[in-house]
């Protein structure tokens, strides 16, 4: 059971990293068509789309995204395959893979609000990407419950309140600091990047 568990969540994972990519190129193509209207007449989108990914901090970010997000997809369907085949997958793909994943959400941090700060910019950072560490693990684990666990608790009745109680429990000993954390990280950007209530 926790094998197909596993399958079904990084099913999901794997096609959210597929839509994040569709995502990502839609803006940059979204950003391109913006620069462009500034620029003379004659340059094509592609060249500006070039020029935005090699040449510009956006574009590098963009990029680095954007491959991480692809590594990462290939990274979680060896593991699929691998809990499909009733075995688990090597210790170096689970960590290479929980690395891309920190690797993604830093450098979605360095594209935000905190990455602008002019003074205290590293702790910003730092805790921001914290900040997206909780999101992810809280909202990711409600995600994989719903996904993964709660369709084999409908056809399970005999074992549902067991599975509940395994899955729920231990959840809530990672979903409690997580929130926990979202909470301190979030008032203190919100404290550095609000300059006063009524903003």
């Amino acid at each position: 059971l926790l094998g197909r568990v596993r399958q079904r969540v990084l099913l999901v994972l794997i096609l959210a990293a597929a839509g994040a990519v569709m995502v990502g190129l839609g803006l940059l193509v979204f950003q391109a068509a913006t620069l462009r209207q500034s620029l003379p007449q004659g340059v094509s989108m592609a060249s500006v789309g070039w020029q935005l990914v090699s040449r510009s901090r956006w574009g590098l970010l963009w990029l680095a995204r954007q491959l991480m997000l692809l590594i990462g997809a290939g990274l979680w369907l060896v593991a699929r395959h691998s809990y499909r085949h009733g075995e688990a997958p090597s210790v170096l793909i689970k960590v290479v893979a929980a690395a891309l994943t920190l690797a993604i959400l830093v450098v979605q941090a360095l594209s935000g609000h905190a990455a602008a700060l002019t003074t205290g910019t590293a702790l910003a950072v730092i805790a921001d990407s914290l900040h997206l560490i909780g999101v992810g693990v809280w909202f990711g684990g409600l995600v994989s419950l719903l996904i993964g666990v709660f369709p084999y608790v409908r056809h399970r009745t005999g074992h549902t309140a067991e599975i509940l109680r395994l899955t729920w429990s231990g959840f809530g000993r990672v979903a409690a600091p997580a929130v926990g954390l979202v909470v301190v990280t979030g008032l203190y950007a919100t404290g550095r990047q609000v300059a006063s209530a009524d903003a």
